[in-house]
């Protein structure tokens, strides 16, 4: 059934699966609406009247609707963007596979959700349970089996920092989604079987007896993402700075330290160093916390958004980093939703659906991004390789005295290299993102070194 839906849904949208402003277009309605989703869940127990209003439920209705068309055209998407890859990695296009199968489960929940309240106005808590079980445990898989594999190219790498990084954010992460997301389902599994207009809406972290083991789990599991978080935030760090001529000094640093800052002013409620005191503060704090992981979020996408332009059009590591770019706008914003307060409607439920596509769009986008990263490094140490072997090839020449006749034959040299990366292409599937200038200036730079060492030595 959800091979055929696909297939329907890939048909009657070919041209907006394709059309990569289309998608882009689509994404960011999408996340407009997410992000507007998360604030009212984070602010529900405090808008309860609103919130069970008849504007309230069509907006939800609208919100799901929305969702499950963005799902469909983002999984499509990422399919039609990632078929070199899954085709040669059979470990990943299982993956690819699992995730997408989930996906379609968690728009059948969806659907099932906005029926009954639209019939019934009601709805049963064993959905809710269901969603957060599903994806909690699929989003942590995922990830444990990407830090896995990531953890794997690092034994044969062991100077891929950046690959070392990513493989410790996912291994915590995953941990943090399970710890978090399976006190929540415990926490649910004791409110009332059904919920209607009448129920109350109530986060159970606030009644918390201090000291006891839920309370403790839950200041961990605050500061345990913070840490994942902030790993995740070195190790893009690390590789957009493998780009940072392109993108920009100015633009770097405000990418890579904005969301940690941000990420952490919103442990000052937790560390006891704020704390509001009335509901018109408690209101303010939490829409301000609603933003929190989504605005680092938005500044990691638009991170690897700017350097993927600078990439030539035909490259899969660009079409890899635009992946990675969606993926993080989505991981970060449904990652800090919660279903625990059961609201009517269950605000929030749409938004917690991307979690699972979400982290398979992160781990493809950067995995495809850092094992290119190491494939560039190991071509530049065969070009300085290769290059000083040939010197005499070219003579001793200065970066500055090349002429027509030296660049047509580092054009012959290029060839080596060329098949050297080609050899790694076929290893991973990943294609390395070293383009013609660069090679130029690696020889260049290696030959007026030779060229110095030539002078220095007679």
């Amino acid at each position: 059934m959800f091979k055929i839906l696909t297939k329907r849904t890939a048909g009657i949208f070919p041209s907006l699966i394709n059309h990569d402003k289309r998608v882009f277009l689509v994404f960011c309605i999408v996340v407009s609406f997410l992000i507007v989703d998360t604030m009212i869940h984070y602010v529900s127990d405090l808008i309860v009247p609103a919130l069970i209003s008849i504007p309230s439920i069509v907006l939800f209705t609208i919100t799901i609707c929305v969702s499950i068309f963005g799902l469909i055209v983002i999984m499509e998407f990422v399919k039609s963007k990632s078929k070199e890859i899954t085709e040669k990695d059979s470990q990943i296009r299982i993956i690819q596979r699992v995730i997408t199968s989930i996906q379609y489960v968690l728009i059948t929940i969806l659907v099932i959700v906005t029926l009954e309240i639209l019939l019934t106005y009601q709805y049963h808590t064993a959905l809710l349970i269901m969603d957060d079980a599903v994806i909690s445990t699929t989003s942590a898989v995922a990830l444990g089996l990407f830090s896995y594999k990531l953890f794997s190219w690092f034994r044969l790498n062991r100077r891929s920092i950046i690959v070392l990084l990513y493989g410790l954010s996912f291994s915590i992460t995953a941990f943090s989604i399970l710890l978090g997301h399976y006190r929540d389902i415990y926490l649910l599994i004791l409110k009332d079987p059904v919920v209607n207009s009448m129920s109350p809406v109530i986060f159970p972290y606030d009644y918390l007896e201090p000291g006891s083991f839920l309370d403790i789990l839950f200041s961990a599991y605050g500061y345990i993402d913070t840490i994942g978080f902030g790993l995740l935030v070195a190790a893009t760090a690390i590789l957009l700075h493998h780009y940072s001529r392109r993108l920009g000094k100015v633009k770097f640093w405000i990418y890579v330290t904005l969301p940690l800052v941000y990420n952490i002013s919103t442990l000052l409620e937790t560390a006891g160093m704020y704390t509001p005191t009335t509901d018109t503060e408690w209101f303010y704090w939490w829409l301000y916390i609603s933003l929190n992981t989504t605005a680092g979020g938005i500044l990691f996408g638009f991170a690897f958004m700017s350097v993927a332009r600078t990439i030539r059009e035909d490259s899969s590591v660009r079409q890899y980093m635009t992946i990675a770019a969606y993926g993080f706008v989505l991981l970060f914003v449904s990652n800090q939703v919660t279903l625990v307060g059961a609201s009517y409607p269950p605000v929030g439920i749409a938004t917690f659906s991307f979690l699972p596509v979400a982290t398979f769009m992160i781990f493809l986008g950067v995995y495809s991004t850092a094992v290119s990263i190491s494939q560039d490094n190991q071509l530049r140490k065969s070009i300085r390789k290769l290059a000083t072997e040939n010197s005499n090839l070219f003579g001793s020449i200065g970066a500055a005295q090349l002429s027509q006749d030296t660049m047509r034959r580092i054009d012959r040299f290029k060839d080596l290299v060329n098949e050297q990366e080609k050899e790694l292409e076929q290893k991973t599937g990943i294609e390395a993102n070293m383009e013609e200038e660069d090679i130029k200036s690696i020889i260049a730079e290696v030959l007026q070194e030779v060229g110095k060492t030539g002078r220095t030595q007679k």
